[in-house]
């Protein structure tokens, strides 16, 4: 009788955590709108003080780490666990914006008690996973109470003055992510050596980017066919963009003034289908992971054998032919500042023609000198 009993008590309890779990799950999806919430930052008279509660944690090595040290860049603050099942659920959406916003420090502090959580079980779950962000241990205990954590997971949104802007509460949406980090980051999405002349509307000829850009693509492009003589007019070059549903993030004339027609953080339509590395992550999908440049030019007789014949080509002003010293100039200058803010390397591997990634492709072509911008 009394094993009965016991049965009926744990039964019962089962139902409890199990009903309280559904209704917390259907709660947070219900206030999923209202859990990203914005902070009062109260006046420091100190600016040498870091305003936000500080605390030291220890990262992979056993280091210590304060939350202070990263004083002058924005912080994503989140408290989480292994045994926290809407910590696991938002993790895969943290990873893919630490990799979206690397100027941004994510400072994924775990629980570890020594017993629910240890620092081991912790490591071997993120490498397990493959997470790229960086994890720091709260062994002491030191973070949770310095932000009196009661449930996971918990998100604080720090600036770069060190100042609390905005704290998410439980699982946060992706969107509800990016907001919160757009509250603390002014991302440079338009390299300030473009005059931005975007194609309208943006999500007619792009997609909002998902990863962070790892390569660059040169292409050349004209409008020789249709226009022999001017073959370079901005106007009509565009065109030929709108009219097929095509896109480029940066385009440099002949004169080396670079426009922007798709921002940074837009997926530009430029690659199209192709391989590289023999990895199927790029296999036709090249766009998701590069920034495309175009550069008004005419290539070689060879690049040009689809598009215009023997005679027609020999017909062109040379003038015309190649790439002039004003784009390379650009080039070179427009390709530091992008692979700076977006932590490209700047390298042949990492810059590369279109032909690289489809040989049926002849852009940018023989007429291209790499060593100009590899010296």
């Amino acid at each position: 009788m009394k094993n009965f009993k016991w049965i009926i008590i744990a039964l019962v309890l089962v139902g409890i955590i199990v009903g309280a779990s559904a209704l917390y799950s259907r709660l947070t999806k219900d206030v999923d709108n209202d859990n990203l919430v914005e902070t009062d930052i109260p006046e420091t008279e100190d600016e040498t003080e870091y305003p936000s509660p500080d605390f030291t944690v220890t990262d992979r090595d056993g280091n210590e780490v304060r939350l202070s040290d990263f004083k002058g860049t924005p912080v994503v603050l989140n408290f989480w666990a292994t045994w926290c099942y809407y910590c696991v659920e938002e993790m895969p959406d943290f990873d893919k914006a630490s990799a979206l916003y690397p100027d941004v420090q994510f400072l994924m502090v775990n629980a570890t008690d020594g017993v629910n959580e240890t620092v081991e079980k912790a490591t071997e779950f993120v490498d397990e996973k493959g997470f790229g962000f960086d994890i720091y241990f709260d062994t002491r205990k030191e973070a949770v109470y310095s932000y009196g954590v009661s449930a996971f997971p918990q998100t604080y949104f720090i600036n770069a003055e060190g100042e609390i802007v905005a704290k998410g509460s439980g699982m946060l949406a992706y969107d509800k992510l990016v907001r919160g980090i757009e509250m603390i980051y002014d991302k440079v999405t338009v390299s300030p050596l473009a005059t931005a002349e975007f194609l309208e509307p943006l999500e007619d000829f792009s997609w909002e980017r998902e990863y962070a850009p790892e390569y660059v693509m040169l292409h050349f492009t004209s409008n020789v066919m249709a226009n022999r003589e001017n073959p370079y007019d901005i106007g009509e070059v565009r065109k030929i963009f709108e009219d097929n549903g095509l896109s480029i993030n940066y385009i440099i004339d002949r004169d080396g003034k670079i426009f922007c027609y798709m921002p940074e953080d837009r997926v530009a339509w430029h690659a199209g289908r192709g391989e590289w590395k023999n990895d199927e992550k790029y296999t036709n999908a090249m766009n998701k992971y590069s920034i495309g440049i175009e550069l008004l030019a005419v290539g070689s007789k060879s690049d040009m054998s689809q598009y215009l014949s023997s005679s027609e080509y020999d017909a062109l002003d040379p003038s015309l032919i190649g790439f002039t010293d004003a784009q390379y100039e650009s080039l070179s200058t427009l390709l530091s500042d992008v692979c700076q803010r977006n932590h490209i390397p700047l390298d042949r591997e990492h810059i590369i023609g279109h032909e690289e990634y489809n040989p049926e492709k002849k852009d940018p072509g023989e007429k291209f000198y790499w060593d100009k911008i590899f010296q």
